[in-house]
C-alpha cells in the first residue's frame, strides 16, 4: 500500500524533480548525507508499525561508515510483524551487525532478484531449475 523510498535514492528523486504518487514517501538524507535524517526516521517507523507486510531491500545509510541508525530505528519498527521480506547483501550484512537478521520472516542475498521474484518477472536461475 505504500512505498518508503531510502537509502540515497530521495536525493535522486528531489534532483530530478519528477512528480511520484500520493502513496510514495521519500525521505530525506541527514546534514551529511548518509543516512536519513530524524524526522524520516520517525515518519518511516510509524508507517513501518502499522504494516501487516513489509518488504525491504537495502540498508537506509551508509552502514560501512556507521551510519546505521535509521537502518535500526526500521529493523526495530519492523520486527513485531508476523511477515517481513527482507533482501541484498548490504542490507543482511547491516542487519547482521545489530544481531537483528533472525527477526525476519524471510531473507534473500538478493535484493533485486527478490523484488524481480515478488512482481512475477521470471528469474532465469529458477526457469533453468524447472
Amino acid at each position: 500500500d505504500t512505498v518508503l523510498v531510502g537509502g540515497k535514492i530521495p536525493d535522486d528523486i528531489k534532483k530530478s524533480g519528477k512528480k511520484y504518487p500520493h502513496n510514495v514517501v521519500v525521505g530525506s538524507l541527514n546534514e551529511a548525507g548518509k543516512d536519513m535524517n530524524e524526522d524520516t526516521n520517525d515518519e518511516f517507523a510509524r508507517i513501518v508499525g502499522t504494516a501487516k507486510t513489509f518488504v525491504w531491500n537495502g540498508p537506509l545509510g551508509i552502514y560501512e561508515e556507521g551510519r546505521i541508525v535509521s537502518t535500526r530505528r526500521v529493523a526495530d519498527a519492523i520486527k513485531n510483524l508476523t511477515k517481513s521480506i527482507v533482501g541484498g547483501g548490504d542490507l543482511i550484512t547491516a542487519l547482521a551487525s545489530l544481531g537483528m537478521l533472525e527477526n525476519f520472516s524471510w531473507v534473500s542475498t538478493g535484493g533485486g532478484a527478490m523484488i524481480e521474484f515478488l512482481s512475477g518477472a521470471e528469474l532465469p536461475g529458477i526457469k533453468a531449475l524447472e
